[in-house]
C-alpha cells in the first residue's frame, strides 16, 4: 500500500531545484554587479538586455522556466492527492518528471547544448502529459487502479 504523502516527495524535490536555481541566479547577479559586468539599473525593469552578459540572461530564463511547466506538475500532484488514491504509477510519473527536470537544469547550467536540453525537456513534458491523461481517465471512472 502506498502512503499518499509519498507523492509530495517529488514535489519537495522540484521546490528544492527551484531554490537551487534561484540561489545560482542571485549569486550570478551579485557577482556581475560587483564586477561591473552589469549596471544596477538593469534590475529595475530588466531593460537594455543587449548590455547584459549572456550567462545572466540564461540564468534568469532558467529560473523563470521553473515557474512554467512545473506549475502543472504541482497542480496535478495536489489534485491526485485530494481526489484519488495515490498509486505507484503516480509516483513513477512524478519522480520521472522531476528527474528529467533536474537533468534539464544541469544541462542548462553547464553546456546548455540545446538539442540535449530539448530532449530532456520534451521527455519531462511527455511524462507530465501522460500523467495528466492517466489522472483524467481515473477520475472519469473509465479505469479503476
Amino acid at each position: 500500500m502506498i502512503n499518499s504523502i509519498q507523492l509530495f516527495y517529488p514535489v519537495f524535490a522540484m521546490i528544492l531545484l527551484s531554490f537551487l536555481v534561484m540561489f545560482i541566479l542571485l549569486w550570478k547577479n551579485v557577482s556581475a554587479t560587483k564586477n561591473r559586468r552589469v549596471q544596477m539599473r538593469f534590475f529595475i525593469l530588466y531593460k537594455n538586455k543587449e548590455d547584459v552578459p549572456d550567462d545572466l540572461l540564461q540564468a534568469r530564463d532558467h529560473y523563470k522556466n521553473l515557474f512554467e511547466l512545473p506549475l502543472l506538475f504541482y497542480l496535478l500532484c495536489i489534485l491526485v492527492y485530494l481526489t484519488v488514491d495515490v498509486t505507484i504509477v503516480d509516483l513513477v510519473f512524478s519522480w520521472s518528471f522531476v528527474a528529467f527536470r533536474y537533468i534539464h537544469s544541469y544541462i542548462r547550467a553547464t553546456s546548455n547544448w540545446v538539442p540535449r536540453r530539448f530532449a530532456f525537456f520534451a521527455a519531462g513534458f511527455v511524462v507530465l502529459f501522460v500523467h495528466w491523461v492517466f489522472f483524467a481517465i481515473r477520475i472519469s471512472g473509465l479505469i479503476n487502479v
